[in-house]
């Protein structure tokens, strides 16, 4: 069964990248400074670890004793024999999003929140999310080199090859690095999945940056006694504009074998306060009901070989507050011109107004009701806002936003940002 939260992630999404005051974020990761609380976000795919080595996070390189404050609802959170904070998403998580946090047990001087960003595929990874976790399959007793920098994302950041390193060894085999690659090497007669995580460093404008990511190696025939499954999925999502849609990977949570992953899915009960429609790579997409907010589902079916196997997906739109009222709050920001890049092309900021605003029921629409002529800002349909500064252009301007939502409430604010 899945079980997992599905909202719009509205402040910067950088892996490492602090997002606890600041709306407005680069391209690129910014510098983390000195908080007493901050959110740190990673992203990850289905099935796969999240490992945070707290020593390389500001405020925690000399910290000896952490408590675990807040536990992830998708997953489990552990402190592993290498001192690293290991996260392990629940095999029904595929999409969406989990948090916990850690402290050093005194909640008024240092807290740091991880938020952790399931997304369905790789291509729904934004490029500034570093490592890509790593999935190889090989046969029973042979060795396997893997290029596992050659899918990570970096943006315009310059990846330090020599820095490449395993920082914790897998169960069943060994593995070493070599010229910039990893060389894997199963235990004799082996057969399952083995794990490990490897470090490397990226050298960005103002500072450098170390990441760890997860690897994982499907040994053999890892499904010798394996039956095939559906599982229900249980999703619990925001819909933050009335064009928002979800998209439900049904099948990453199933225990589907040797089975072909593409062996078509149906419908075999639609939704009641919405539509499902199966797309490519049979992802569902949900679209609700005009302003729905509750609970629906719909139930899917698999055929092979005559056998069909049935399972619900049970999806949760997040209900405001009764006291809850449309408030768009004012958001303030400072660039470093220095890291902007000189190539008008990636020359991009991406301004995020609506993460600290009060979305009550879904947006109609955000607009641009007053900017500074010859200021370049184009609205996105997920309500991000990119601004294209000009090159060598310096100095500080605002604008004002008006969100419609579909109760045709208003609310507007004012974004203030500096250039310098």
């Amino acid at each position: 069964m899945i079980k997992f939260g599905f909202y719009r992630t509205v402040v910067a999404g950088l892996l490492l990248g602090t997002v606890a005051c600041d709306r407005i974020g680069q391209d690129m990761a910014p510098g983390q400074g000195e908080v007493d609380t901050e959110e740190i976000e990673y992203y990850t795919l289905p099935d796969q670890q999240v490992a945070i080595d707290l020593t390389s996070i500001s405020g925690l390189s000399a910290v000896t004793t952490l408590y675990m404050t807040q536990s992830p609802r998708l997953g489990n959170a552990k402190f592993n024999g290498s001192g690293l904070l290991v996260y392990t998403p629940h095999s029904t998580f595929v999409v969406g999003e989990d948090q916990f946090a850690v402290s050093t047990g005194n909640t008024n001087k240092l807290a740091k929140s991880f938020r952790i960003n399931m997304a369905p595929d790789s291509a729904q990874i934004p490029c500034n999310a570093g490592p890509i976790p790593d999935y190889y399959r090989i046969p029973e007793n042979q060795s396997l080199t893997m290029d596992v920098l050659k899918n990570d994302r970096f943006c315009d950041a310059t990846v330090d090859l020599g820095s490449l390193e395993v920082q914790q060894q897998p169960e069943n085999g060994k593995v070493t690095v070599e010229n910039g690659k990893v060389l894997y090497t199963p235990n004799a007669g082996f057969n399952g999945f083995d794990f490990f995580f490897y470090k490397v460093k990226a050298v960005f404008p103002q500072k450098n940056r170390t990441f760890l990511s997860p690897v994982k190696i499907a040994v053999g025939d890892p499904f010798k006694d394996c039956k095939i499954l559906l599982k229900d999925e249980e999703v619990y999502w925001k819909q933050w504009f009335i064009t928002d849609s979800l998209r439900i990977p049904v099948l990453a949570n199933d225990q589907l074998c040797k089975s072909r992953p593409d062996l078509p899915v149906t419908i075999s009960k639609a939704p009641t306060k919405g539509t499902a429609k199966i797309s490519k790579n049979n992802i569902v997409t949900y679209y609700p009901t005009n302003g729905f907010t509750g609970n629906d589902e719909f139930t899917y079916k698999r055929c092979e070989n005559g056998d069909c196997l049935e399972a619900t997906a049970h999806i949760s739109i997040n209900t405001p507050d009764a006291t809850c009222e449309l408030t768009a709050r004012n958001d303030k920001g400072q660039v470093s011109a220095a890291t902007l890049s000189p190539d008008p092309k990636k020359r991009m900021i991406f301004i995020y107004p609506l993460g600290n605003d009060a979305v009550c029921a879904p947006l109609r629409s955000i607009n641009i009701t007053d900017k500074p002529a010859g200021i370049d800002l184009e609205v996105w349909p997920n309500g991000v806002i990119l601004y294209r500064p000009p090159v060598n252009y310096t100095g500080e301007f605002q604008f004002k936003y008006e969100l419609t939502d579909v109760k045709n409430n208003k609310s507007s604010a004012t974004v203030s940002l500096a250039i310098k």
